[in-house]
């Protein structure tokens, strides 16, 4: 209940708040935020995480942007109902991760109410905040970003937040979400 309030608030806010700053945005996204730790503290991270754990520390990228860049991809992955393998620590019985994507859609007023129309959202909301929508825009050197792909997805198969993700990835998936969020 508390990360589907949070998205409503910052959904319905965050713009406002960075572009006009009006008090009643500031305060919807001071709550949102709030109640977005609150979600995140009682619950598992997944593969989101673990890429921008090792993105973020070799490239020197702010935690928050470089999940921003990784999430539309990592919405999309996990959204398949056929997975190779199910994550094992949310114990679902099948996949139920694009269900909840397109809930999520519902409440924040998503055009299509699925995984799609979530992250189509996500990149407007995105483009209102000026984030970069993928690793080259922030200005992460190409050659350099190959040349540690290798690397950084094994880092990322063996961060904590890995075995949590609904769908269980295999170290080439890493590798293949980081080359979708390059370009």
């Amino acid at each position: 209940m508390h990360a589907l309030e949070a998205l409503e608030l910052l959904f319905g806010n965050l713009a406002e708040s960075y572009q006009d700053g009006t008090i009643e945005s500031r305060d919807a996204v001071h709550r949102g935020a709030t109640l977005a730790g609150i979600a995140f503290s009682n619950s598992f991270l997944g593969i989101c995480h673990s890429l921008a754990h090792k993105v973020g520390a070799e490239f020197h990228i702010p935690h928050g942007m470089t999940n921003a860049i990784l999430l539309p991809h990592v919405i999309r992955y996990n959204s398949s109902e056929n997975p190779t393998r199910m994550g094992i620590y949310p114990s679902y019985g099948s996949p139920v991760a694009h269900k909840r994507y397109a809930e999520i859609a519902r409440r924040i007023g998503a055009v299509a109410p699925d995984s799609e129309g979530l992250i189509e959202k996500i990149i407007d909301i995105m483009h209102s905040l000026d984030i970069p929508t993928s690793f080259e825009q922030a200005g992460v050197p190409r050659e350099r970003f190959m040349k540690s792909l290798d690397q950084i997805a094994v880092d990322a198969f063996d961060d904590q937040c890995t075995p949590a993700n609904p769908r269980f990835p295999m170290v080439h998936e890493l590798k293949d979400l980081l080359i979708q969020a390059y370009d």
